[in-house]
Order: C-alpha cells, then structure tokens, then sequence
C-alpha cells in the first residue's frame, strides 16, 4: 500500500510547529508524549506518540495517513494543538484534508463491510498497526516502506506430542494451519525474535483490511489482536478486556464478549483471537489468562469453531505448556528464515532500483558465513543486521550476536544524538538557573545509559518473579517503567528535581525513547523487544562483577555455578552476563577461560559460550575445550558450531560424523531448523550418535541390542535425538529389543551406583515403553527428592517429573517441594523456583501422564 502526498500532513506539522513554538515561547515544556498525556486527560482521546510519529514522518516512504475512523482523535489533536498555538480550528476543513489523504483502495464505505458498523473502529486500527514497523531500524526512525512490503512470511512446524506417536506433524502457513478442522487453537512457541509478534501483527491487518475491503470469502476469520498485559492490566479481568477492544465506543460498550459471540458476526464467520507475548506478563497474570483462554476453548463456541484461538509466547515450562494441550492447543513454532527467505527479506529491505540490488547482494554476500548464516535465521537479528550493514557498508558484520546487538546500540546512538541533544537543550532552558536543576540535568545526561540499564533490568525482573502477596502482585500490575526510571533518579539528582522543573518526568521518558530500544504505548513507556531489555539487563549484571576475576572468592563461584545451569532462566541469564564480561575485560576473560575450562561439564560449556559469542582466547583454550567436547551435553557440540574458528569447524567435521544431523537438530539459540530426519535404524547412523554422545565402548559389528539400549538411556540423549522415536522403532520394527532396553532402563533406574540425572532420564524412559511401571518410578522420584546428599537442580527435577505423573503424585510433589524450600541449606534464588513451581501446581496446571519429550 502506498500512501499519497497529501496537504494533511504539511497541516498538522505546521501546526505542531506552532503549538510548540508557543509553548516554548511561554517556557512551558512539549513534546509528543506530554501531548497524549493531554489528550487522554482532558479529551479521554488514547492517541500514543508513536502513532503521532508514523503520521508526521520526514520519510515519505513510510508515511503513514490517519484513517477514517481515526477521526475523532484527529479532531482532539487539532483542537489541543490549535489551543497552544492560539489559534481557531476548523472540523469541516480538517476532514475535506483526511478524506483526500485516504489510499484509494481503503475509501470503503461502512455498509459495503461484511461485519457490523460497530466493528469498524476495530478493523481499522488493526490494519494500520499491521503496516507499522515493530521496532527502530533505520535512519534511527522505522522502515522506509511498510511492514507489508518489507515482511517474509515464514512456516510453522507442529511439535508433535509424545501422546500422538504415529500422528504425521503439520507444517505450513499461518492460513494453511487455520483452514485445518483441528487448527482452531494454536500455541506459537518459539524463541526471542522469532516473528512471533510481527507475524501476528501481519495476520490481524490483512484480514482487517480484506474485511473492510469486502474481500474475504465465506467463512473468514474476523481478528482480535491485543498483548496479554492488554488482557490482564485493566480493571474487570480478561472477559471485560475483550469486551472493550470490541464494543469501543458504541452503544454495546457494556457486553460481555462470552455472550457476544453468536450475534456479533455473519453466521459463516467466527472470531479469531490473536494474543500475543503470554510469556510477557507475571505469574500471577499468566494464570489468569491462561485460564480465560482454555475455558473459551473448551467452550461450545470453542468447540464448533466459532472462536479460534493464537497465543503466542517464549517456550514455556511444561507444566504451562500442557494446560493449553490439554484443552486442545496444538503447539507450533516459526521456521527461520533459509536462504532463499533471506534473499527475499534482502532483496525487499534495500528496494529494488539499482543501488539496493547491489546493496542486497553485498549484505548477503556478508552473512553467507558459518557464523553469521544461523544469526541471520533469526528475523530480528536479519534486521538489525541489515541495519548495521546499511550505517557501516564498509565495515564487516559481526560474527556474534553480543557485538551485532552492541553496534546496533551504537548505530541508533548516532541516529538519535540530535533529537537527544534538543531535548537536553529544552531540559536546560525550562530549568532555569538554579544550581541544583542544572546539577540534576547534569547528571541524567551523564547517566541516561544507566538509567537505561536499570529500567531494563527492573523489566526483565518484573517478567521472571513469580507472583506471591496479593499486595506484591497489586504492585506489579502497576508496575510501569517510567515510574522505576524516575525512582532510581529521586535519590541522585533529588525529589526536587520532579516537582521543581517543568516536565522532569515527560523528558525523562522522552529521552529514554530517544534510545530507539524504547517506546510510548498504553500510557507507560515499554521496550520494543524483549531482547533489548535482556541485552541491557545483562551488561547492568556484569557491570557488577569485580574488574578482576578470583576463581577462588564466593562471588565469582557462585556466579559461574549459576551460569553452569543449562536449564532455566537464571542459567541464561548469568550466561549472557559473562559474555558481557568478557568483553569488557578481555585480559580477566582469559583467567575465567582457563578457570571455568578445569571444572565441570557445565562450566566447560559456559566456557564454550564465552568464546562463540566473541570472547578472546588462546589457541590452547581452544583445544582443551574441543578435547572435552565429546563428554559435553549436546548443546556444548551446537556451540561449537558457532566458534569463529576453522580448527573447531575442522575438529567438529572430523570427530562427529553426525555434525549435520545436530546442525538440524540443534540450531543457533532455541529456534529449530527444519530438513529431512535421519532414518534412525541405520545402524551408522546409530553408531554415529554413539561416537557423539562420547560412549565409550566399541559396539560390536552386530549388537544391535545394546546401541539401542545405549541411545535411549543415555543421559545426554534428548538434546541429540528424539527418546520417544527410538522406543517407537524399538517397540515397531523389533518388539524382543523393546523388552530387552525395557529391563535396561529398570536396572539403571534402580542402581544406587548411577548419578540422580540418569536414573530421572531411565525412570521417564520406561514408562513410555510401560506404563505399569508408574508407581515404582514414583517411588524412586520421591527417594530422589528426599535424599539430601543427591544436587539441587537433581532433586528439583525428580520432584518435577514427579508432578506429571498424575493428580494424585502432584499433591505429593507440592508437598516435597514446599519441604525443599524450607530446608535451611535452599538458597533464596532456588526457593523462588520452587515457589514459582508450587504455584503452577497449586493453581491447577496439571500434566499428562508422561512428559513430553523434547519440551
């Protein structure tokens, strides 16, 4: 869609000129956001400053029109603008210009709709967010064209459950996957920057829009898109959130959206709800919501397929994930980007004339290296690389994703040092003369990238705390990031600051989207994506290391024992600080190297990590970590991948013979990337991941017996291949071998010689090839968790599989995990897993019999 030049928006940049040269004139503060601060209190108008942005645009390519139905805000905008610039509107003249703005195709009369009138509003505001640019990629603004012409629509793969062995996975479109009887529900999982919001995004304005133009078929979908905080942050629960995304401002504002369904839309036609960022909100909300959502799926609207249903989310844990399966949720995540997508993405982001071909063929050029092809899979990483590319053609790209991430901060710095130098000016000037306003204004200058920092660090806290007092979780619903901001500086610059210079707090947030990492929304000020607050969070986390490293001293090994834990959050989290680290202490990163290097598998992985992601290290670092590779977990064999290093990409070509089935199996961060599976009754290819997995003994030419043994009760074996596709073939092509591994894996989870991860992986093992063996592999979980001299992160995953045993084993792994955090020797970061956990169980979530594997 193309936009034409129109006299609207020379009109109201005109006026804003006006309006803020009179402000200015009379020493009072402006700017976009104090505007809708305004408008919202003396107009009831919700008019956000970056939708006021995407209309008075300098770029014409991304020149977005008001629409129609925008109107009414319009209306406000221009009366409030008109006021400070003290002049008179007019409303006739002001529509005579919005009707000569509005894009031909979009000129559609109300009636001509297949909807009600009242769903109009809606519809619009939908398709317009579907053509806005989701985060700051160029000149410091947004896209130069709209997301519908810069978007690649990427597949969607089932992650098939374990309880449908012989069910064939779906793979297809987001339109191919709804059309199927059983897409009527959808969980869409999949890792940061996947395309999850942008996809959603993307479906919700094209259907908005071809309902508007009276263009879809029979039995269309009419979308609902909102955010989870949408759903849970306002007053009346989720219901009454709906309700007033729907029924805004029409006479039906008081409907319930439960009992709307039937008469709201042609008989042909249903809902579609499209929530987006389930894993963006607290616990305590998330239960919530989830609740809401599974009750319209198991409600009759639900089951005739009148209201369909899309979540999408960051992988959950299981206990989360099998409340939505078992209220019928089919469970699906987004393909990355292969090579031909990529020159498609390319080839739309830098324009088909002469320069951006070349530009194109550059940029792929660039990325079509080992290191940088399975970043560049990852949608969000494509474009702040294209970004990077485009502000330093003659620099090379960086070759992991801290340093891609780290020149983008920098690009956006550059882009936005004017904008950011005016407001300072403006700060300056309504501050007066006081000495200690200036000191103030000093010091947030000196400052704002630590105030970025902690805002991001407060973000990424507020979404991992699990939920607890009523009154903690009233604080979180009110939990804004503007208010930390401010909060942090009251000690610093102090409380004088906010209420003796005009506008403290809106320059503040102004300066703080300035960044180009944040913008202004729903009334509060939110990151455009998660990572950049987890990015920043981690550099806040290493900032507080020691500037030396002392692998004797507590801190530093309680630290890398957390960064050793390859499950979880705060194992992620400690990572991604040491990654920081290093770069900032690159002669300190060679001590922690060679430190982390001599101790356990998992630090030898965190080790891994450090130097695929760009940290220096020797020669002999290197081959120390590549000589223990093969008794590492799989992951430490998929970061190999990613070290920046012929020797290792040698090595890895040498000593795994499998290397491509784990380069499929196993991609860059969580995002799988689909071909074609190995046929795993290959002996070779049996033999192969044996090698991998590090056994030890040579299997004879002929035991077939033992490989297969070998491979399904292996310890490492789930993050290779696929435990419950082995015991299918077992228990297929060859039933004595399925009872000989049967009896296997019983003497393993028996063994009192066998460490407690091993004996958890046998004890979930054999009861996917039987199930009458449940109550003995309660026994031995529950003997797991009470013996005190088993690990921690052992003991809490015994109680964890415990807990999926079934209802009547949840209450017993509640109450063993309520023991286990108070136990005295349990330390505050272990007792709010367990609490987090204890809380799921409490408030219903139950799982299956047998866990799903690969979860």
């Amino acid at each position: 869609m193309e936009y034409p030049d129109h006299a609207l928006h020379e009109y109201l940049r005109d006026l804003e000129r006006r309006a803020k040269a009179n402000r200015l004139r009379h020493r009072m503060p402006y700017s976009r956001r104090e505007t809708a601060k305004i408008l919202s209190k003396e107009f009831q108008v919700e008019l956000d400053a970056r939708r006021l942005s995407n209309w008075l645009t300098d770029e014409p390519r991304s020149r977005q029109a008001p629409t129609l139905s925008n109107e009414p805000k319009l209306w406000a905008l221009v009366q409030l603008w008109s006021r400070w610039a003290g002049e008179q509107p007019s409303r006739r003249y002001l529509n005579e210009l919005l009707e000569s703005a509005q894009p031909v195709r979009h000129a559609v009369r109300a009636s001509s709709s297949p909807v009600p009138s009242f769903l109009l509003p809606l519809l619009m505001e939908q398709r317009e967010r579907g053509e806005a640019w989701p985060y700051v990629v160029h000149s410091g603004t947004g896209a130069r064209r709209p997301l519908s012409a810069v978007h690649v629509q990427q597949l969607l793969d089932e992650s098939r459950s374990a309880d449908e062995p012989g069910a064939e996975p779906k793979r297809g479109h987001i339109e191919d996957i709804l059309e199927d009887p059983d897409g009527c529900r959808l969980l869409l999982e999949s890792g940061p920057g996947s395309g999850k919001s942008t996809l959603l995004a993307r479906l919700a304005g094209r259907l908005s829009a071809e309902l508007l133009d009276a263009t879809l078929a029979q039995n269309a979908c009419v979308p609902v898109w909102a955010t989870a905080e949408q759903l849970t942050a306002g007053p009346g629960g989720v219901d009454r959130a709906l309700s007033r995304l729907v029924f805004a401002g029409t006479e039906h504002d008081e409907r319930r959206f439960d009992d709307a369904t039937e008469a709201l839309v042609p008989e042909d036609y249903s809902w579609l709800l499209l929530v987006d960022g389930f894993d963006e909100i607290p616990m305590e909300a998330r239960n919530r919501l989830a609740l809401h959502l599974t009750t319209i799926a198991r409600s009759e609207a639900g089951r005739v397929g009148r209201i369909r249903i899309i979540a999408s989310c960051r992988p959950l844990h299981p206990v989360e994930r099998d409340r939505f399966i078992e209220s019928g949720f089919l469970v699906f995540t987004m393909v990355p980007f292969d090579r031909s997508q990529l020159e498609t993405f390319a080839e739309r982001w830098f324009g088909t004339h002469v320069p951006g071909r070349r530009q194109a063929r550059e940029f792929l050029q660039q990325v079509d290296t080992p290191e940088l092809r399975d970043l560049v899979a990852v949608p969000l990483l494509a474009a702040v690389a294209a970004a990077v590319f485009e502000a330093w053609p003659e620099q090379r790209l960086p070759n992991n994703q801290y340093a891609l991430f780290d020149q983008y901060r920098t690009y956006l710095t550059n882009a936005k040092a004017t904008q950011r130098e005016g407001v300072f000016s403006q700060l300056r000037t309504h501050a007066g003369s006081a000495s200690w306003a200036l000191e103030a204004i000093r010091f947030l200058q000196e400052n704002l990238d630590d105030v970025l920092r902690h805002v991001a660090t407060e973000a990424v806290r507020h979404l991992s705390e699990p939920a607890g007092r009523s009154e903690e979780s009233d604080q979180r619903a009110s939990f804004d990031l503007l208010t930390v901001a401010l909060e942090w500086l009251r000690p610093k610059v102090g409380p004088r600051a906010q209420t003796g210079i005009p506008g403290w707090g809106e320059y503040v947030a102004t300066l703080l989207i300035s960044s180009g990492l944040l913008a202004s929304g729903e009334g509060s000020i939110r990151f455009l994506h998660t990572s950049f607050a987890e990015f920043l969070a981690a550099e806040a986390r290493a900032m507080d290391l020691p500037d030396s490293f002392d692998g004797s001293s507590v801190e530093w090994q309680a630290f890398t024992f957390e960064a050793a834990r390859l499950t979880g959050r705060k194992g992620r989290d400690h990572r991604a600080a040491l990654v920081h680290y290093a770069q900032r202490h690159p002669l300190a990163a060679e001590a922690l190297l060679t430190w982390l290097l001599e101790g356990s598998a998992g630090h030898q992985h965190v080790a891994g990590v450090l130097m695929a992601e760009g940290s220096p290290y020797t020669p002999a670092q290197l081959e120390t970590f590549l000589s223990v590779l093969p008794r590492l977990p799989a992951a430490s064999r998929r970061t190999a991948r990613q070290i920046p290093n012929p020797l290792a990409r040698a090595y890895l070509a040498e000593r795994f013979p499998v290397a491509q089935f784990l380069a499929r199996t196993e991609p860059v961060a969580p995002y799988p990337v689909a071909d074609e599976p190995l046929d795993i009754r290959e002996q070779p290819v049996i033999r192969s991941l044996l090698s991998t997995l590090g056994c030890s003994r040579p299997p004879d030419s002929g035991d077939d017996t033992y490989l297969f043994c070998s491979l399904v009760c292996h310890l490492g074996l789930e993050s290779v291949v696929d435990r419950m596709a082995l015991i299918d073939t077992l228990q297929t092509m060859a039933p004595e071998w399925a009872a000989h591994a049967t009896q296997h894996t019983f003497e393993i989870m028996n063994s009192p010689h066998a460490d407690a991860g091993t004996r958890i992986h046998a004890a979930e093992s054999l009861l996917d090839f039987d199930s009458e063996y449940l109550s003995h592999v309660a026994e031995v979980l529950r003997e797991l968790v009470t013996d005190r001299t088993n690990p921690f992160d052992d003991r809490y995953a015994a109680a964890a599989a415990l807990s999926e045993l079934g209802a009547p084993y949840r209450d017993q792994a509640r109450e063993l995990m309520q023991a286990m955090a108070g136990e005295p020797t349990t330390r505050p970061c272990q007792r709010d897993e367990l609490s987090a956990h204890v809380q799921l169980l409490t408030s219903g979530g139950g799982a299956p019999i047998r866990r799903r594997h690969g979860s």
